[in-house]
């Protein structure tokens, strides 16, 4: 019974070893990924708004129209924020002169973000 393994048995073993940790890898990867992206996204958009806003603050007549790439979850506008969230991810941005009135929109329902100031500013969607 001194009889060694085959080399084949070794080299099977060794290349699914290899598999199950590329499989493993590739599985990590495209998860964080995907996760890191969505953060990404969420955080240009805020970036957008809250600079369009903060930036014509002292504005008469200001006028302002927005395709969010966020497709998925909701918005939120309120005197003070700008919030994203979708898939348990929520991020907000600091607004100088946000509208009075908060306002919240399903972003998969809307194409555009309208951002009226006159008097005082006020958010659609369309």
């Amino acid at each position: 019974m001194n009889a060694k393994g085959s080399i084949a048995s070794n080299v099977i073993l060794w290349i699914a070893v290899a598999i199950a940790c590329g499989i493993a890898t590739y599985w990590f990867l495209q998860h964080f990924f995907s996760a890191q992206g969505v953060f990404e996204i969420m955080n240009n958009d805020l970036f957008v708004l809250s600079s369009k806003l903060n930036e014509n603050c002292d504005a008469n007549y200001y006028f302002f129209s927005y395709n969010p790439r966020t497709e998925q979850g909701l918005l939120t506008i309120d005197v003070n924020s700008v919030c994203i969230e979708t898939k348990g991810i929520k991020k907000c941005a600091t607004l100088y002169c946000g509208p009075t009135q908060p306002k919240s929109f399903e972003l998969d329902k809307l194409t555009y973000i309208e951002i009226e100031k006159n008097s005082s500013t006020r958010v659609r969607a369309k």
